[in-house]
């Protein structure tokens, strides 16, 4: 759920793929069974977009571990009440406080000046469709509402989350539900029991290690991206990174590299060699408690669930990226279990 932010809201069109047939095998599936136990788990690796950019090419053995399961496991419940009211006004400032608390004057009129650019390039965008349709339009408010809402009352890492959200392509917005809240949907229409990896007050603060002011720091040099990338919204972005995760997650090549090409890596907008380092140490700490700390925790979690609820059937969807480097598998194999790529 929170390295969604990386990837998150960004919806386009289809991405065809060509893949080797050597690749086709290479689904994101895990088999994991305990010697002493008969319980059998299943781990499945989601990406945040739409279910119909992906759902069809995803293997059937997918679908036939998510249909025998009685349990699921999420990172987060999404279809409970009071964890999204947590998850909504943990990311803002107490009600007095704005980002002019924390943000140069200088840089908060910068991410004005880009928020205003944003709600007209959608505007334009939607008139562009279909100049007599109305509901583009207003859908083009909502998604823009949607993304950038409040943005002047975000506590500083979700105010970097929701600019990461914006180095990518936000226009084409799909009616269509995103993989993994589909595959909720789905657990709760078929009356699974949900159980959730982490909890809500886990996923308010995902980030320890990075200091406020360093978080102002990758603001800054995300902001000179979005500038940089506003001035070129005419061209055609055939490198989006976003179509290569879609691209490699559908062929089964997915490797952590993927994520450096977005907007999770400031190095580049940094000039001086000095900003440089503190950009490559910045990215290391982020990468280190949004992926590496959470790995070990949900790891544990995993195999504790499963220990705990032995006869069950238990299929747990969480994000692709967790399966990468330091993985999930890797921690869960370390506790002496039996686990196989399916």
């Amino acid at each position: 759920m929170i390295y969604r932010v990386f990837i998150a809201f960004i919806l386009l069109q289809g991405v065809y793929c060509q893949c080797d047939n050597q690749n086709d095998k290479n689904i994101f599936l895990w088999s994991v069974k305990h010697p002493q136990l008969l319980s059998q788990g299943y781990l499945f690796g989601t990406i945040h977009v739409p279910v119909t950019e992906v759902w069809k090419e995803v293997s059937d053995r997918v679908r036939e571990a998510f249909y025998s399961s009685d349990t699921v496991l999420l990172e987060i419940d999404l279809h409970d009440e009071a964890t999204i009211h947590e998850l909504i006004s943990c990311k803002n400032l107490a009600y007095d406080e704005t980002v002019h608390s924390y943000l140069p004057t200088e840089l908060f009129k910068k991410i004005e000046k880009i928020m205003e650019h944003l709600r007209t390039s959608f505007l334009t965008w939607a008139q562009g469709q279909n100049p007599r349709d109305t509901r583009k339009i207003k859908h083009a408010e909502e998604i823009h509402s949607n993304i950038t809402g409040d943005w002047w009352r975000k506590r500083p890492i979700w105010l970097l989350f929701l600019l990461y959200q914006l180095c990518e392509n936000v226009f084409e917005k799909a009616s269509s539900p995103l993989l993994d809240l589909y595959i909720a949907q789905k657990a709760t229409d078929e009356k699974k029991t949900i159980i959730p990896i982490e909890t809500a007050e886990e996923q308010c603060n995902p980030v320890w290690s990075v200091s406020n002011e360093e978080i102002v720091f990758a603001i800054e040099h995300t902001i000179h991206f979005l500038e940089d990338k506003f001035k070129q919204l005419n061209q055609t972005d055939s490198k989006s990174s976003l179509k290569e995760l879609i691209k490699h997650y559908k062929c089964g090549t997915l490797k952590e590299d993927i994520f450096d090409k977005g907007g999770m890596s400031i190095i580049d907008y940094a000039t001086e060699t000095t900003e440089k380092f503190r950009a490559d140490e910045i990215n290391k700490k982020l990468k280190q408690d949004i992926f590496i700390k959470r790995n070990i925790r949900m790891a544990k979690r995993i195999d504790s669930i499963l220990k705990s609820r032995n006869n069950n059937t238990i299929f747990s969807a969480i994000g692709a990226g967790h399966f990468l480097g330091t993985t999930v598998c890797s921690l869960i194999w370390r506790q002496m279990v039996t686990l196989w790529r399916k």
